[in-house]
């Protein structure tokens, strides 16, 4: 291999006559250009540029060579005036030439900050007088002009508030802005992006959004674009990591610059960037470089010939620094030209959202206000004669009170373990390459230094520091907090629904003993600032007696990075699919992996070298040939904490690495198939600048209200979600901490979901009506993932199990990258009336099949306006199949149940919670029936009534509340006898009501249904008696509940007129063969009497 370098070497200037054919001219071709001190390529350019060759297969793409340069020494000290002159003739050159060799194909220009401002001059003109570019032409010849079809311009310095192709909410202009009264030729291919706070295009103060404007207009832009091209392209990925699609994409340079090296060599290049081995990484720079050599044959002008040797040098030298790189570790493609900026939710908060974000603030007697603006670095500097910074000690367990030796700063600290001095920030290891070795000791927070181990890996992997924004002071250079001289740090942590100001002195729990009550790094013992930031963390968590969290929930507050937990377990989890989620998306650094074991006892643990409930760190990950790792490391410090020999591939990870460095301690490799028969849990992170938009809704949840059943969502807080462009929507749920929540004795701490339905917007009440339902996790925060279709709107639910009986403040996220809309759901109930009942005992009385149906508890409905009505039932018992039935009735209970009677109902008995509902009910007064299934299932339930105009419920009194009941013995019509009468007697005036029920019907020692029976009150017997009441208007019955005559007075008088008789006849049964046996309960205002029977 090295001789083959060599040789390359050698060669590199001389004529070969290799042949090679010149590349075929592709229907669009794009120019990207980058920002200053960028290092060639296409800088922050790129993510239209990917947008571009994944929309339009076959497309190809070049970057622009040019200084882009500000004097800075990094990109070879030229000044930006000149590098702007040199841009602008690179520009034109590239174009001119390029169209020159492809006539026909259609241009995109793409440019980013300054290589936005050098594409601007050669495409519109007017020179550049600010940078001393006099030249006012357009610089592109008049037919390469004609085939650009588009050009993005972001953060140009040129730009110029009020211009036809400005976009943005910037009103001022540029430091180079274009003069009052400038028009370009080919404003109506343009589209310029530019925001206020931006210090370089407009006259703001945050830098960042400088580099967030691909993030933020990437989507507009592509439109732009494909408006304006003579194809329509494909859609765009919709939520994925930026990728290099069906294009061209140069990663290195311009991959082939001016069109003579063909696609093999954008391959290669590729392949150098995405390789997985130091080998094929080297594999694929010589073959670069080997078709860089070939195509000097081709090359007809001395400039060409120039910049292919160039390239040719450079792959080569590119090739000898693989070669000799022991410390050489995959890359991911366009890891150093991808900046994702974090959106920001803009949806306005009502003021009772604004008081919930200052409640939130206060935890554990700990003020922790929203984050308003970066501290003012004088904070963190000693004025005169000032101590420095002391903050309230942190609460310590009993264990780490045992060993406390007081709290003492770095120095102190440092000195104790007789070494030199030392900040915070030592060792720089953006200089000594050195690995962290981050563990834990006596502190019982394995997911915080698990997290900080995962986060530090992916820095370690080349990809930019988690931490940046979240430290003060904070070294920008070395990507490792400053020191503080006045002993404080201020910290930007994500929770309670923002982020907030968290303030900590540096003041570290020191030990008696060689144990260590904080974080430390093995590998630099005098780097304090990893338990600075674990000192930080722990403090809003309530102090270093905390009882542990997960890791998920720890990385989403450390760096606001959306938290997803999967249930390695569960049916539902596709290996495969999973590998393919994780792996791209790692590899650009846009995911944090953390695992978790499930409850191991001591002879798990030992055979699997694991620890339960245990969070380890996932510092790397590879493939080879369908060989799947991951390189996983043990937080804990403990040394008989061992690495899982069963797993630890050291011969594999050789084959796979021929320079691999030895594992740290408690690191180990495990096969990915292995991971699911070993963990619980996999904890993923992810970047949130892979979305554009953001919405955020904070509410409270009054929990100590009543309620039965996480089916039922008539309580429930329920949100509107809507897009007009569908696509993929990530909803997450954060339930806020609370003082309470952090101390060990709140180990219940319940359970949170979320639940979504294609109801519109508007309130649902039961589960039944979601297609999508989270599992139910007892983290702070659950995430749903739904692809929305376009022009949609959905209804969120928030769903909870056993959390405590108190108020609990909430936040509702939803992140998406198109526009959406977040709010509360449509109620279109104004009215809603709940009720407590239940079944007891005595009013358990079934289905309507069962006898004993009217005795379930009823109540009566009034309404005065015609209006929709919903009745919701809900049981404390959730596997209890129950039933709602409202009747016409007048207000009156219910005792047989007739068809034409039932105004609507729930359906079938359902487990726990049911709804019946009806529209344009007719005002007056109705009866609802709440049963179970089956008799004598005894329960509490809750009864909810939403209407749209105002109504009334109450609880009707049971069929023999206030009243006297007295018992007939058993009467029985045998065959051939249908009829039978029994004396009543009464003392005085007394209002009745009778009850007769079958007791049993036989054919011989066959059971059989009941014969229809009538019930009448009859004064006398014979031809002149006289009817005084029957049973249901004078029609024989036959149901089950039994039949009834209504209320009617009798009077003792009556006796002297024949007497009162009850009487029972009956239809008979098949050829009179029937046996009925029946009796009479009579429900009197006085006690009555009941003779025997007698048969007629």
């Amino acid at each position: 291999m090295l001789s083959r370098i060599l040789g390359l070497s050698a060669l590199v200037g001389g004529a070969l006559s290799i042949p090679i054919e010149k590349r075929a001219c592709p229907n669009i071709h794009v120019f990207g250009a980058r920002e200053t001190t960028v290092s060639q390529g296409y800088g922050s350019s790129i993510t239209v540029v990917n947008d571009v060759l994944n929309a339009y297969s076959g497309s190809t793409a070049e970057a622009i060579v040019y200084p882009a340069c500000g004097g800075q020494s990094s990109c070879g000290g030229v000044s930006y005036s000149s590098s702007v002159a040199q841009g602008i003739a690179a520009v034109a050159s590239a174009v001119n030439s390029f169209h020159t060799e492809c006539p026909n194909t259609e241009i995109v220009l793409v440019g980013y900050s300054q290589g936005g401002e050098i594409m601007d001059v050669a495409l519109c003109g007017g020179g550049d007088p600010n940078q001393g570019y006099t030249n006012t032409a357009v610089q592109l010849s008049a037919s390469a002009l004609s085939m650009v079809k588009a050009a993005i311009f972001m953060g140009d310095p040129l730009f110029r508030a009020g211009l036809s192709y400005e976009v943005g909410t910037c009103t001022a202009g540029g430091f180079d802005e274009r003069p009052a009264g400038f028009s370009c030729p080919s404003a109506s291919l343009i589209q310029s992006y530019c925001d206020a706070s931006d210090p370089y295009c407009c006259n703001g103060s945050n830098a960042a959004t400088h580099q967030g404007y691909g993030a933020e207009y990437g989507n507009q832009a592509l439109a732009f674009i494909k408006s304006k091209l003579s194809g329509g392209g494909t859609t765009s990925p919709g939520n994925g990591t930026t990728g290099t699609g069906g294009g061209t994409v140069a990663q290195w340079g311009q991959c082939g610059g001016l069109g003579w090296t063909g696609a093999t060599t954008c391959k290669y290049e590729r392949q150098v960037s995405g390789a997985g081995t130091q080998s094929q990484a080297l594999e694929a720079a010589i073959a670069a470089a080997e078709n860089y050599m070939r195509a000097l044959t081709l090359a007809d002008t001395p400039r060409e010939k120039q910049y292919l040797d160039s390239k040719c040098k450079d792959w080569i030298s590119r090739a000898e620094k693989i070669k000799v790189d022991k410390s050489w570790k995959p890359i991911s493609p366009q890891a150093g030209n991808r900046s994702l900026k974090e959106p920001i939710s803009k949806r306005k908060l009502s003021t009772r959202e604004e008081i919930i974000l200052l409640e939130s603030a206060k935890l554990n007697g700990c003020l922790f206000p929203p984050w308003k603006n970066d501290p003012n670095p004088q904070e963190f500097e000693l004025v005169g004669n000032e101590g420095q910074f002391e903050d309230k000690p942190l609460r310590l367990s009993v264990p780490q009170k045992e060993v406390f030796n007081g709290w003492k700063r770095p120095a102190e600290l440092t000195k104790e373990r007789g070494r030199g001095s030392v900040t915070p920030d030592a060792p720089n290891r953006a200089d000594t390459k050195v690995v962290m070795d981050l563990v834990q000791d006596i502190t019982t927070d394995c997911s915080v230094i698990a997290s900080i181990c995962a986060a530090t890996a992916r820095f370690e992997r080349g990809h930019g520091c988690l931490f940046h924004n979240a430290i003060f002071p904070f070294d920008y250079i070395k990507n490792i907090p400053h020191n503080s001289r006045s002993g404080k740090y201020i910290f930007r942590l994500y929770f309670n629904g923002c982020y907030r100001k968290v303030v900590i002195d540096d003041r570290l729990p020191s030990s008696k003993t060689t144990r260590s009550l904080f974080a430390f790094d093995r590998n630099s013992p005098e780097s304090f600032w990893p338990a600075l930031i674990e000192k930080a963390y722990l403090k809003l968590r309530g102090g270093y007696d905390f009882p542990g969290s997960n890791s998920g929930t720890d990385l989403w507050v450390l760096t606001g990075w959306i938290p997803e937990q999967i249930f390695l377990h569960h049916e539902d989890v596709a290996p495969d699919q999973l590998w393919r989620r994780i792996s791209g998306a790692f590899q650009y650094g846009d995911v944090v992996l953390t695992l978790g074991t499930g409850e191991l006892n001591s002879r798990e643990e030992r055979l699997q070298g694991l620890i339960g409930r245990h969070d380890y760190a996932v510092l790397d990950l590879t493939e080879s040939d369908g060989y799947r790792q991951l390189l996983i490391k043990n937080p804990w410090a403990d040394s008989s904490s061992t690495t899982p020999q069963s797993y630890n591939r050291a011969s594999e990870q050789s084959a796979l690495d021929t320079n691999s460095t030895p594992l740290l301690p408690g690191s180990f490799w495990m096969d990915y198939d292995q991971i699911f028969q070993n963990f619980d849990n996999m904890y993923l992170n992810w970047n949130p600048g892979l979305f554009t938009n953001r919405q955020d809704i904070h509410f409270t949840w009054d929990l100590s209200k009543a309620r039965f059943n996480s089916t039922c969502f008539a309580n429930s807080p329920q949100f509107s979600i809507s897009t007009v462009a569908g696509g993929p929507v990530w909803l997450l749920l954060s339930k806020h901490f609370r003082t309470a929540s952090t101390k060990a004795s709140s180990a219940e701490s319940g359970f949170i979901s979320i639940y979504v339905s294609r109801k519109g917007g508007h309130r649902i009440f039961v589960s039944d009506d979601a297609f999508y339902r989270g599992p139910f996790v007892d983290s702070p925060n659950t995430l749903a993932k739904i692809d929305m279709e376009p022009n949609s709107t959905y209804t969120v639910v928030v769903a909870e199990q056993s959390l405590p009986l108190v108020p609990q403040n909430f936040t509702l996220s939803a992140f998406s990258r198109n526009e959406i809309v977040l709010k509360p759901a449509e109620d279109k109930f104004s009215h809603t009336y709940q009720m407590e009942s239940e079944w007891s005992p005595i009013t358990a009385g079934g289905n309507t099949e069962s006898p004993r149906y009217p005795s379930n508890p009823q109540h009566t409905l009034q309404i005065s306006d015609t209006a929709d009505v919903l009745i919701l039932l809900e049981t404390s018992e959730p596997d209890l199949a129950v039933h709602a039935k409202l009747f016409w009735s007048d207000g009156k209970r219910i005792s047989t149940v007739k068809k034409r009677d039932i105004v609507t109902d729930s359906g079938h008995y359902r487990p726990g919670c049911v709804v019946a509902e009806t529209e344009q009910l007719c005002p007056g007064s109705y009866t609802l029936v709440c049963s179970t299934f089956l008799p004598d299932q005894v329960a509490k339930f809750n009864i909810w009534v939403f209407s749209t105009k105002k109504c009334h419920v109450k609880a009707l009194p049971s069929e023999a509340a206030g009243r006297l009941a007295v018992l007939s013995d058993v009467g029985i019509l045998p065959p051939g006898i249908d009829r039978i009468f029994a004396p009543l007697n009464v003392s005085r005036l007394t209002r009745l009501k009778l009850i007769a029920r079958s007791r049993n019907s036989t054919i011989g020692t066959r059971h059989v249904t009941s014969s229809p029976m009538l019930l009448t009150v009859e004064l006398g017997q014979g031809p002149y008696k006289e009817v005084l009441a029957s049973s249901e208007n004078g029609e024989f019955s036959d149901a089950v509940s039994g039949i009834r005559v209504p209320d009617f007075d009798v009077r003792p008088e009556y006796a002297e007129k024949g007497g009162i008789w009850i009487v029972i006849e009956r239809i008979g049964g098949p050829v009179g063969q029937v046996t009925d046996c029946v009796d009479v309960e009579a429900l009197g205002e006085e006690r009555v009497e009941i003779g025997e029977w007698i048969t007629s």
